[in-house]
């Protein structure tokens, strides 16, 4: 771990500082300067120790700012004796478990019980916050899932975070943390004809599509998969009316939005595209006027000098070379000190073209005011 580097990745909708590697045997087997080793050492001593506290009030407090969250909850823990935990001692009880469940620690993938809400109580908690849950933890997801997903049912805007990924988890840097967008939560008309249920994403893209919004299933395919906007609540693959629709409310825009939003950023466009056109133009007169002063001078003109510069002095040291030819050979070939002497010619030489170059009538040299 770096010190004062809040680095946050991402995972399916979920946020995320560090690696974890949850078995000692795989631990012993990594270099002690290993960063997922020392990430996951960090971690067990806040669990069990609370050490690094403040720590996490940083990396924390940073992402719940990226994220305009102004509530931060801790998930509990599976058993009542175990409560507060590390997380809840910072943050507060808003969630306490008031019945035992079975602990889920080798058993990630299962799925949560039924009557699973019967055994925590909520408090502190209004439908105007902005909820960051966060959790030591994150394995599968499916705690953290199943905690927004009730929020969102009591119409609650939530994200979900972790202070370590299972190593083997495939997360990825978060380059561009977006301010959470308000829940809304769906007017689902029970009275109305639709499916009660869709055993695909072509299925449900196929019928979201018919209402107008835009969606194909490749993209609900990706929103599953990678993003994790929404998760199957009907076997594997399947999805409910009612999940389908809060995540066309809150995660699609309707034909008609998206035709609006383009035509707005055309007119941006034009807006942006009009004053880089003023702003080229201001410089191009600025320039003009600074060039009739005198006190620019253009490049192609520059570069011609130089070049004639370089041409007379080359001209001239070939000339002053022959004529100090004869008297430079005949000091390296017979004087015991020919080699000084030669520089010392050599130098005369230079010196001589030098003069001789600026004589020529062909060079001009430009003087700018001094600044």
């Amino acid at each position: 771990m770096v010190e004062n580097e809040i680095i946050v990745y991402e995972w399916k909708g979920i946020y995320g500082f560090f690696p974890y590697i949850p078995r000692i045997a795989n631990l012993r087997q990594l270099p002690k300067d290993d960063e997922a080793k020392i990430a996951t050492d960090w971690i067990y001593n806040f669990k069990s120790k609370g050490k690094g506290s403040d720590k996490v009030k940083e990396m924390v407090g940073y992402l719940a700012e990226k994220l305009q969250c102004n509530k931060i909850i801790a998930i509990p823990p599976s058993s009542i004796e175990s409560q507060p935990n590390a997380l809840q001692k910072i943050y507060g009880n808003h969630i306490w478990r008031i019945e035992d469940t079975e602990t889920r620690k080798w058993k990630h993938e299962k799925e949560i019980p039924e009557g699973y809400e019967n055994s925590f109580i909520i408090s502190g908690v209004t439908r105007d916050d902005k909820i960051l849950f966060v959790d030591d933890i994150c394995t599968s997801g499916k705690t953290l899932n199943y905690y927004l997903d009730f929020f969102h049912g009591k119409g609650i805007t939530a994200v979900s975070a972790c202070l370590g990924f299972h190593y083997k988890l495939k997360y990825k840097e978060a380059k561009n943390i977006e301010p959470v967008k308000q829940y809304v939560k769906a007017d689902i008309k029970q009275n109305e004809e639709h499916p009660e249920s869709f055993k695909s994403c072509e299925e449900a893209a196929e019928y979201l599509s018919g209402l107008g919004y835009k969606i194909t299933w490749r993209t609900m395919y990706n929103h599953w998969k990678k993003k994790g906007y929404i998760q199957p609540d009907m076997g594997d693959r399947g999805f409910s009316y009612d999940r389908v629709m809060k995540y066309a409310i809150n995660r699609l825009k309707k034909k008609a939005t998206l035709k609006k939003d383009k035509e707005e950023g055309f007119a941006d466009q034009l807006q942006k595209e009009e004053l880089r056109g003023k702003e080229t133009k201001r410089k191009l007169d600025e320039l003009k006027l600074l060039k009739e002063e005198g006190k620019v001078v253009e490049k192609a003109l520059i570069y011609q000098q130089f070049a004639s510069l370089t041409v007379g002095l080359e001209n001239a040291a070939k000339g002053q070379a022959q004529i100090d030819a004869d008297d430079a050979y005949e000091l390296i070939v017979n004087a015991e000190n020919g080699p000084a002497q030669f520089v010392e010619i050599f130098n005369d030489i230079l010196d001589r073209a030098l003069n001789e170059m600026a004589k020529m009538s062909n060079i001009q040299v430009v003087f700018g005011e001094e600044v």
